[in-house]
Formats: C-alpha cells, structure tokens, sequence
C-alpha cells in the first residue's frame, strides 16, 4: 500500500500544474555577473516572460531596491538611502509587453560619489499586472535577482573644481 502512495505522490508531483502554457506572470532580471568591483558596472534588464503585460510603478519606474546581505544578522535589508523617492510622473504608464525587456536603475541611495561596501548584493523591482494609478494596484509582484558580490569598494570621486579638505582629528 505504501508503495502504491508512494507512486501517486510522484506522478502527481512530475505531472503538477504545468500544462505547457505560459504562466500569467513571471519576470526575470538579466545581465547580472556574480562579481563587480564598481557599483556602476551593474546594468540590470527586467524581462517580461509572462503571457500578459506587466506595469511598473510611475513614481519609481523600474527602479530596483537594492538589498544588502548582512554577515552578522544573517539578514538581508534595503541598502542605502532607498526610499519611495518619487522620480517619475504618476500619470506615466510603464507597461512592458510579454517577450519584452526593460533597463533598470539601480538606486544605490543617496550619495552617487560613495560605492557599496564589498558584500553580497540582490536586486528587486516591483511589477504588478493592471496599470498603476495614485493607489496601488490590488496585487504587487517581486521580481528578484540572484545574489551577487561586490568585491571592492573605491574612495569617493573627487569632484572637478573642489579642493581637498584636510581631515582634522
């Protein structure tokens, strides 16, 4: 009897839900490398490989929040000065059709002169599947990347025409 139970449970589980057909929504982020020394190295592109168009939110439009994974809390947080930051135009409709792709900003917060500090970085960017209008749609989606890694991190840059001030201690 075990053996019969034991049959059924892995025809259902090779048979499951897919039919074949394309799921209603599913996006992916590409062309992430494991390994980065520059934060402005990271050109992320979100792909629509979904059946129906997905919708950014027009306020943030495409932009990815990045996570930062912390060693000693073994947990990952929102890096930087991300916030709802409001840099589009809520009346603007980003709609990206199945098959299509879409290049992300990525905000790594509020000071573009300072990298990230080395660690493991992952990427997410919210989509939902109706247009975005002042609330939010009903349901929100998460696109995740995979992790990757920034191995160094390079002093501020120094800005054309602004001396060098002496650190005093």
């Amino acid at each position: 009897m075990k053996t019969v139970i034991a049959i059924i449970v892995l025809l259902l589980a090779t048979v499951g839900p897919s039919n074949g057909q394309t799921p209603e929504h599913s996006a992916r982020i590409k062309h992430l490398l494991q390994r980065y020394d520059d934060y402005a190295q990271v050109k992320p592109v979100l792909v629509n490989e979904g059946s129906r168009s997905m919708f950014l939110d027009p306020l943030n439009p495409g932009m990815a929040a990045v996570h930062r994974f912390d060693r000693t809390t073994r947990k990952w947080w929102v890096w930087g000065g991300l916030s709802e930051c409001g840099l589009g135009d809520k009346d603007q409709v980003v709609e990206i059709k199945p098959g299509d792709e879409y290049t992300v900003f990525v905000n790594w917060g509020s000071s573009l002169l300072e990298n990230p500090p080395p660690g493991s970085y992952k990427l997410q960017v919210r989509y939902s599947l109706e247009p975005w209008s002042l609330d939010q749609p009903e349901k929100i989606y998460v696109a995740e990347s995979g992790e990757f890694r920034m191995t160094k991190s390079k002093p501020p840059r120094r800005i054309p025409g602004r001396k060098k001030e002496a650190i005093r201690r």
